[in-house]
């Protein structure tokens, strides 16, 4: 249930359309539309739906917060680093799914979309979690358990005293430890 939740607060966060350039035409498509190498061009206050490297950026300032928890808008730039080795949301030529063009203006040649962005991968990660047990599921169990023990411990000795001390026969005796039980 909370996946699900998850999950649909997630897409929430995804534009519905996005400006494009195809065929040299400047576009809005439906994001579902998008494919690997459409220019996406990017403005303030767009949604990015599809993870994309920058080849042209004008004082670009992207809010990651939804992936990085960074609370200020991270600069962006078209410069790229081949040896750069860090997480695509730290690099700064890199603009991803899920996230928003705080300041400036830019393109971007999309490289995934959907399931495979890295705004994809972390929806995955939250529908793939195995249910937990609440805190109150957990308080029922152990007080259920408690309650089990008490009363077959309970059964088991009238069962004992009603043989040896109450004289009834181990029929007798079974029926009775069975009723105290239930």
């Amino acid at each position: 249930y909370k996946a699900e939740r998850a999950i649909i607060a997630l897409e929430a966060l995804l534009p519905r359309q996005a400006a494009v350039l195809r065929d040299g035409i400047e576009q809005l498509v439906p994001a579902a539309d998008l494919v690997p190498g459409d220019v996406q061009i990017l403005s303030e206050g767009q949604a990015i739906p599809a993870d994309a490297r920058l080849f042209e950026a004008n004082r670009l300032k992207v809010d990651a917060s939804s992936l990085t928890g960074e609370s200020r808008p991270i600069p962006r730039t078209a410069k790229a680093r081949s040896n750069d080795t860090r997480p695509l949301a730290e690099r700064p030529d890199f603009v991803l799914a899920g996230t928003s063009i705080a300041s400036g203006t830019g393109r971007a040649l999309i490289y995934a979309t959907g399931a495979v962005t890295e705004f994809g991968r972390l929806a995955a990660l939250a529908q793939h979690q195995p249910p937990r047990p609440s805190p109150l599921e957990i308080e029922v169990r152990s007080i259920t358990r408690l309650i089990s023990m008490i009363a077959v411990s309970m059964g088991g000795l009238f069962f004992v005293i009603g043989t040896l001390f109450g004289g009834l026969s181990l029929s007798a005796a079974f029926l009775f430890a069975l009723g105290m039980i239930v």
